[in-house]
């Protein structure tokens, strides 16, 4: 039964007087009132708590879009219809009302530029920014082929729908036209027919991107065959190009698609074919090269006719190539580089000075007023020096270091006298980190492609350090197994293995000794030094534009061995770049990192060129794995760089680095480690 209507009336009014008493306590609870102020007005019976608010019974006119705002003490309540907010008495408390201020300005983006971070005094870790090439379509596939990899891996183990949609988003983008609803199938990703299908679609991506650009039309040579030279371990090079089961071995060269020997022969290089190229964008940087160069194409005319036209073949070394790999050749162009582009090159390589003639030469007198500058009672310098042949030298061999002098005379005259070279005087570093009181140097990797005359550098991500067998110190010179970590040093002496094995660290052993040595530094090698590294390698490789491959031979590669060291002050220096880098397993950190560096060099370098036939799937030869990380990074490419290098070649007035006809074609079999 329905009450009496006057019953209804009092109930409809007590029923606003109760939604005025909740909604007032839930505003003011709300915008976070103190318990004080609550207090006084229930002690004080003030029933006008929910007016002071807002009024429910009285209509709301209109806001204007500058809401007009109304203050109780510190606190700002906004002025707007009570059935528009969306109160939550719950969240009340966690909600804080901050004072209406003007908006921040926005901030400028940092700017993508050297930063010196001072993190300690006569510390100086120079933060370099990324790559010029950073966003070239191969950076990027390479970015984007490791994101696959990692959540391949991760999928086959837990196929979350998470991982389903990071898979189907990165499939899309790498285009592989997967079928989505194979890859909602867990059982997908444990067949082995369809990780190699997969991979197949994978690697088809990658050889057409590289392809692509290099402006090269692929070509399917079925069968090609491989010629791996003696010296060097090349049983490792053989067992990596073994796992491409299309190749073919062969001992003869002249039937050879792939050609591997340790050291460089011109008359292997003269076999490869030359492009045609503009007069302009060849760089003459030597007089001998000129004249090579013609003679070159005299020899390449009269073999050439033997040679089929639909003959494909792929060398290891790139014509010209002492111009990075000789010591002297290195300076020259690196001083040359940096000079033309502002900066001192002995921020980056150690002070130097190349000596032809003995003590007779003027470089020799540029010495001297250096090194009696040093000799100063107020210099910090223990004035030590290294003296090192100029050309044809690797494995620590003719190698002299010298504290006096008298002793850097004998040696510059005793080794001219014996053989007719010239020789690189350069400062020691004194205060290198040590690793246990031990010296150190680090080796990385640097590969540079020539393919259909476009010329590309790499840098790869992985290297290891060398250590010395003995603690490190100035008292005597002449031992070697202090002051030279090369592995051909440090074997013929007892220690050798003692501390380490194989006396070989990784990047990982020296971050975890840096951050408990010097914990108050916050040094992070990867972020920190290995940026430098990189930028330094891509320098050699600008440096020398137009001076590897000059005649655009069809098609070559090579592999450079870095050695990098760091001083006390935590600044990285180059110390040389070494043709034919030693590719021996001496250690477990070896037998790791050099394998997968030759297999991914020749994932870049040569299976683009000579891709295998047909469908992966089709035949049970194919690996299981999907494909292992790409840790190569394109710092270089000759398209991209040209015009600005040579605007500095004309800044820098064209200048000649002499590299003799010798030098060009070795004779010796020589390795370094």
């Amino acid at each position: 039964r329905r009450p009496p209507r006057s019953t209804r009336k009092e109930s409809s009014a007590a029923s606003d007087v109760y939604k005025r008493q909740v909604h007032g306590a839930s505003i003011i609870a709300h915008y976070s009132l103190s318990k004080k102020y609550l207090g006084e007005c229930q002690s004080t019976g003030n029933s006008d708590t929910s007016v002071r608010i807002c009024k429910l019974d009285t209509p709301q006119k209109q806001e204007s879009p500058q809401r007009k705002l109304k203050t109780a003490g510190n606190l700002v309540i906004p002025r707007k219809p009570l059935h528009t907010r969306h109160i939550r008495p719950g969240n009340a408390e966690k909600r804080e009302v901050k004072p209406v201020t003007e908006p921040d300005k926005k901030k400028p983006p940092p700017q993508r530029a050297k930063v010196l971070e001072k993190k300690k005094p006569g510390i100086r870790i120079w933060h370099e920014e990324d790559t010029h090439l950073h966003n070239h379509p191969i950076n990027r596939l390479f970015r984007l082929v490791n994101s696959f990899l990692v959540v391949c891996a991760k999928i086959k183990n837990e196929c979350t729908p998470e991982l389903q949609r990071e898979f189907i988003k990165l499939s899309n983008k790498l285009e592989l036209n997967i079928p989505r609803r194979q890859v909602t199938n867990p059982e997908f990703f444990k067949a082995k027919e369809n990780i190699i299908a997969v991979k197949d679609k994978l690697l088809r991506v990658l050889y057409n991107t590289l392809n692509k650009d290099n402006e090269y039309s692929f070509e399917l040579i079925r069968m090609p065959k491989y010629f791996v030279g003696n010296g060097n371990n090349p049983m490792l090079v053989k067992s990596v190009l073994k796992q491409r089961w299309w190749w073919v071995a062969t001992e003869f060269i002249d039937s050879a698609n792939l050609v591997w020997t340790q050291w460089k022969k011109n008359k292997i290089v003269n076999l490869m074919p030359m492009i045609k190229k503009d007069d302009s964008s060849i760089s003459t940087a030597t007089s001998t090269e000129v004249t090579q160069e013609s003679d070159a194409k005299k020899k390449l005319q009269s073999k050439s006719n033997d040679l089929k036209p639909s003959f494909l073949r792929l060398c290891n070394h790139l014509e010209g190539n002492v111009h990075l790999g000789n010591k002297k050749a290195m300076f020259y162009n690196l001083k040359i580089y940096y000079e033309s582009i502002g900066k001192d090159p002995f921020e980056f390589i150690p002070l130097t000075f190349h000596i032809k003639e003995g003590v007779g030469d003027r470089e020799y007198e540029s010495f001297l007023e250096v090194y009696r500058k040093l000799e100063k009672p107020d210099s910090q310098s223990e004035n030590v020096w290294i003296i090192k042949p100029g050309e044809n030298s690797n494995r620590g061999k003719g190698i002299t270091l010298a504290k006096t002098l008298k002793d850097i005379e004998k040696a510059l005259t005793d080794s001219i006298k014996e053989k007719s070279r010239t020789y690189i005087l350069q400062k020691y570093i004194e205060r290198p980190l040590l690793f246990n009181k031990r010296k150190f140097d680090i080796r990385c990797y640097g590969l540079l492609t020539a393919v259909n005359g476009h010329v590309k550098g790499y840098f790869y991500k992985e290297g290891y350090l060398r250590t010395a067998s003995k603690d490190f110190s100035l008292k005597s010179m002449a031992a070697k197994i202090v002051h030279l970590t090369n592995e051909a040093v440090q074997v013929n002496f007892s220690d050798f293995g003692k501390f380490e094995p194989g006396n070989k660290l990784t990047y990982g052993d020296l971050q975890k000794y840096i951050e408990a040595a010097f914990p108050e530094l916050n040094v992070n090698f990867c972020s920190d030094l290995l940026p430098q590294i990189k930028a330094i390698v891509t320098d050699s490789f600008r440096a020398t534009h137009g001076k590897l491959d000059p005649c655009g031979r069809l098609h070559t590669f090579e592999l450079f061995g870095y050695d990098f060291m760091i001083d006390a002050d935590f600044h990285v220096y180059l110390i040389e770049a070494n043709i034919n880098p030693c590719l021996e397993i001496m250690s477990p950190v070896t037998a790791r990192i050099v394998p997968s560096m030759i297999d991914n060099s020749l994932r870049i370098a040569v299976d683009p060129i000579f891709q295998p036939p047909g469908d992966l799937s089709s035949t049970k030869k194919t690996m299981g794995e999907i494909l292992p990380e790409i840790k190569h990074e394109l710092v270089y490419d000759s398209k991209i760089d040209n015009a600005d290098l040579q605007e500095l070649k004309q800044t820098a007035g064209n200048a000649i680095v002499e590299v003799e006809e010798d030098e060009q074609d070795s004779g010796d079999e020589i390795i370094d480690n």
